[in-house]
């Protein structure tokens, strides 16, 4: 997911989810960005998601920023929107928000022209706030293809399951 969505529970409540807890994994999981004329932008799509969550695992911010537009936003399942700045400041900056388990798996993609719309599914765990969290959620996020590469610009996440 562009947006690593992750969110963490207290205790297992939607009505306790804290927004800061969720980072475009994103956007949420949108690394590296394409080269020009790479292929199949479906394939691109979602091997995107898994170079993003590798970048989030890895605290690599200059990747992350490189995927996530400077417009991206996230809404969170408690209807909370974040920016970009957001994000980066919980994760790289204050370092509230601490990553230590990530994966994105069913991942759908469909391509419009040079926008897309990719859904699936994110498993995380962490701290946020010093409150540990493992939770599941499924995602949706909006690239758009600018320059020759794909960019996350909008994400959201709703809370499957806390466990």
């Amino acid at each position: 997911m562009v947006s690593v969505h992750l969110c963490y529970d207290q205790p297992a409540r939607v009505a306790d989810f804290k927004m800061g807890s969720t980072v475009a994994l994103a956007a949420v999981s949108l690394l590296l960005a394409m080269q020009p004329g790479e292929g199949d932008p479906v394939r691109l799509l979602t091997e995107l998601q898994q170079q993003l969550v590798r970048a989030w695992l890895a605290g690599d911010r200059t990747a992350i920023e490189r995927i996530i537009a400077p417009e991206w936003t996230v809404t969170g399942p408690d209807g909370q929107i974040s920016t970009r700045a957001d994000v980066l400041r919980e994760v790289f900056e204050t370092r509230t928000h601490r990553i230590s388990a990530l994966t994105v798996d069913d991942v759908r993609v469909r391509v419009f022209g040079d926008a897309a719309v990719v859904t699936g599914r994110t498993r995380g765990r962490g701290e946020s706030g010093n409150t540990p969290y493992d939770v599941e959620i499924r995602f949706t996020d909006t690239f758009v293809r600018r320059d020759e590469r794909w960019q996350a610009v909008a994400s959201h996440a709703s809370l499957v399951t806390a466990r």
